[in-house]
């Protein structure tokens, strides 16, 4: 259910796939969230595969890449700011104004504050001692990305 509040937290930025509606069924021992997002009707994938062996021009580079910092930006200055993990091609949509969207908030995790003023990154128990996420994995999920766009 932290997927929604971090949607709503987000709501109006560009760079982020909007929620519409969303409602919570408890169904006894388990709760399943369903919720209504705005359409888009591209991935990037769409477009890398529609694009065969053709390259993307050095400016469609540029936006895409502005685009998905803008939203990862957005989500790092929340006031309990939040990593999204999974940047992917798959996780980003075209939407109907041109500019690109991040979705897929499902494996988010909150950046908490410690005692001593260094952020660790936090997801249930892991820790970033332990499962090694920090903010390489933003570098990480921009260079896959990137490296599709190099590719297509």
């Amino acid at each position: 259910m932290r997927e929604i509040s971090v949607m709503k937290s987000l709501k109006g930025h560009p760079n982020v796939v909007s929620l519409l509606a969303h409602t919570i069924l408890d169904m006894g021992r388990t709760k399943v969230a369903f919720l209504v997002m705005e359409f888009c009707e591209k991935s990037l994938v769409n477009v890398l595969e529609r694009r065969g062996a053709g390259y993307f021009e050095e400016k469609q580079v540029l936006t895409i890449s502005r685009d998905v910092c803008n939203a990862v930006f957005a989500m790092h200055c929340q006031s309990l700011p939040v990593a999204h993990r999974d940047l992917k091609a798959e996780n980003l949509l075209l939407g109907a104004d041109g500019s690109w969207k991040l979705c897929d908030f499902g494996s988010i995790s909150i950046i908490i504050s410690a005692l001593n003023g260094l952020r660790k990154w936090a997801l249930k128990k892991t820790t970033l001692e332990s499962d090694g996420v920090g903010p390489i994995v933003v570098f990480s999920g921009l260079e896959v990305m990137e490296n599709q766009l190099d590719r297509a």
